[in-house]
């Protein structure tokens, strides 16, 4: 187990510490659609017929609906009632994730099961590097001969939990160590000693797509023989390869399906949310009783959410926010409401209509209440993309980050100050965590040029100039410590990134591309001069 453990993701597991204020269900809402997923997960598993078999489950809905709270609200109640047999809640934040999908789930199942963990440690000491192979061989060695072995000795598997639940698949972008590298532009050295820094054809990369088939073909095959006797909750927007793998025949007939549309009334859950969300702060702010009243609640829960909470939850984050003004951040937002009601006309043509326009609208106008707006925008970007690479990938702490920017306390609040209903900023005393979105609805926001406008919309050539011109900025002064016990680099160092002792070529700072799974790498090995000569013209400055 102890081995077992080294090539587990910790924090994708639902009860993780870092996941302490992970998206839940508030009280009282997505109780129907919680009620069906629970009715399911108690059904009997081997004492079905084949034809009734169901042990697949696919939650399905846009952006913003939902899914991840109500997955972890799940896992937590199936945890409670002892149903829980392993969780894994994918994200894009974390794509070195990606690849422990399989040893996550094995570790959690064994703890559950102890019956199976003897079987499980013969099998990973007989073959140590099971953790290279592929998805379909570490299923097997560690999950499905284990279970086979342990059922061998005690056919019984009646007592034991029965459900699997894996939130985001959408967001797996395959295993990191399969990304596709290129150098920065005119880089000759690196492109001669590294030889997987280069492009690859299009064709070469799908943004974790076959990775995402790959899962959900070998955990619907698993179910169905009955080698996995569980069942499996999963969730994820309706995107490709999943809504074509689910819409096939043979697997929508023993798939069963939710789709978090308005069956499910989700205006009357988000209405309720407001509700409660609104008398606590009314109640902590000592504002006047009967505020904000039942018209706003109305406006914002039926004519602007539209279905999503993420509309909800990021309103009830900027009203309750560090200004201690809940009204005039409420005006704030509901002015944000008239103009966006106003600025919509009517239109026959569906295929024209925006559904996010009042999340579009609220997030451009909470980004441009910044005192520098791109700043701002270069920032989150520079959040979502920028990562250490050394012997794995790690993103940037605070610190990190804060230093390579060359931001003080009062760069951080003038950058930050003002999204804290976006952007998640860690306290000054655990400066070793990191920024993140509250989100990903802004990750897609800002990605999308038709939705964020030019004027809040960054290329990735942008980014790229961007940290060319960070790094000639601080003349050297950059030190990344990966290894706290290696001596630093001398202070004449010709280069632009120390990383540790400067001796360790593999190391670098990557920028990952928006929509794939391609990089773009600065390595020890760039100086002031390479830069120069073949780095970017500064069009943000």
């Amino acid at each position: 187990m102890s081995i077992l453990l080294k090539y587990v993701a910790l924090d994708a597991i639902h009860d993780a510490s870092a996941r302490f204020d992970a998206p839940r269900c508030s009280a009282g809402t997505r109780e129907a659609v919680q009620e069906d997923i629970m009715t399911w997960t108690r059904l009997p598993i081997l004492a079905l017929a084949p034809e009734k078999l169901r042990l697949l489950l696919w939650m399905s809905g846009a952006a913003g609906t939902g899914k991840s709270a109500i997955l972890q609200t799940i896992a937590e109640k199936a945890d409670k009632q002892k149903l829980l047999a392993a969780s894994f809640f994918f994200s894009y934040k974390y794509p070195a994730r990606d690849g422990m999908l399989i040893p996550t789930l094995a570790y959690q199942i064994a703890v559950r099961v102890p019956a199976i963990q003897e079987h499980m440690a013969v099998a990973i000491s007989k073959d140590p590097s099971i953790f290279s192979k592929s998805t379909e061989k570490q299923l097997d060695v560690l999950i499905i001969e284990p279970i086979a072995r342990a059922l061998d000795e005690n056919p019984s598997a009646a007592a034991w939990p029965t459900l699997i639940a894996i939130d985001g698949l959408d967001e797996c972008k395959s295993n990191p160590a399969g990304h596709i590298h290129k150098p920065i532009s005119g880089d000759d050295e690196t492109r001669s000693t590294d030889k997987q820094n280069h492009w690859e054809s299009p064709s070469s990369t799908d943004d974790g797509e076959k990775q995402q088939l790959v899962i959900i073909k070998l955990l619907h095959e698993s179910l169905v023989t009955r080698r996995l006797p569980f069942r499996v909750a999963l969730a994820s927007r309706p995107d490709m390869p999943m809504r074509g793998f689910f819409s096939s025949a043979p697997v929508s007939s023993c798939t069963r399906q939710i789709v978090l549309n308005e069956v499910y009334k989700p205006g009357d859950d988000i209405r309720l949310f407001l509700q409660s969300s609104f008398e606590r702060i009314r109640a902590q702010h000592e504002v006047e009783i009967g505020w904000p009243g039942r018209e706003v609640i109305e406006t914002l829960a039926l004519s602007n959410a539209s279905g999503q909470f993420v509309y909800a939850d990021t309103v009830v984050k900027f009203v309750d926010g560090p200004s201690c003004d809940p009204t005039g951040n409420l005006d704030v937002i509901m002015g944000i409401a008239q103009n966006t009601a106003a600025s919509q006309k009517p239109s026959t043509d569906s295929s024209v209509a925006n559904p996010y326009a009042p999340l579009d609208a609220m997030y451009a106008a909470i980004l441009n209440r910044s005192p520098e707006p791109k700043e701002s925008v270069m920032a989150i970007h520079l959040i979502l993309r920028v990562f250490i690479h050394s012997s794995g990938d790690r993103a940037l702490s605070a610190n990190d980050f804060n230093a390579f920017l060359q931001y003080r306390s009062t760069d951080v609040a003038r950058v930050f100050g003002k999204l804290h209903s976006l952007v998640y900023a860690p306290p000054v005393d655990d400066a070793e965590k990191s920024y993140s979105l509250h989100r990903k609805s802004l990750q897609d926001f800002l990605y999308s040029r038709p939705r964020c406008g030019p004027d809040l919309h960054l290329s990735h050539q942008a980014l790229l100039e961007g940290v060319s011109i960070q790094l000639l900025r601080s003349s050297g002064r950059f030190h990344i410590r990966i290894d706290q016990a290696e001596e630093p680099c001398t202070h004449n160092c010709p280069y632009v990134l120390h990383i540790d002792g400067c001796f360790e070529f593999e190391a670098s700072l990557r920028v990952r591309e928006e929509f794939s799974s391609l990089i773009s790498t600065f390595s020890v090995c760039h100086t002031h001069d390479r830069i120069l000569q073949h780095g970017y013209q500064p069009v943000w400055l």
